[in-house]
């Protein structure tokens, strides 16, 4: 009989995710799959624990690598904006 663990109740599926934010979703889309899915179970909602269980690594290397993502997805967002002068 197979054990009733939360882990079998949570959903690890990326596909299911919906973007809220275009700008937000095409900067995903541009990163290596490998990230594409550590940002997106982040942004699921599960916890650093959980995803490096999907991965088999250590709590702390998702943390460095989120920080990583993070700070990637913000510099091709930042780009990725229009000039905003006024001419």
């Amino acid at each position: 009989m197979p054990r009733n663990t939360s882990k079998q109740k949570l959903n690890f599926s990326t596909s299911s995710y919906q973007f809220e934010d275009i700008d937000l979703e095409m900067a995903v889309k541009s990163l290596e799959l490998r990230d594409r899915e550590i940002i997106t179970l982040y942004l699921m909602g599960h916890k650093h624990k959980d995803i490096a269980d999907v991965f088999d690594l250590e709590r702390s290397m998702i943390t460095k690598r989120l920080g990583i993502i993070v700070n990637t997805l913000s510099t091709k967002m930042t780009s990725q904006k229009p000039n905003q002068r006024s001419y």
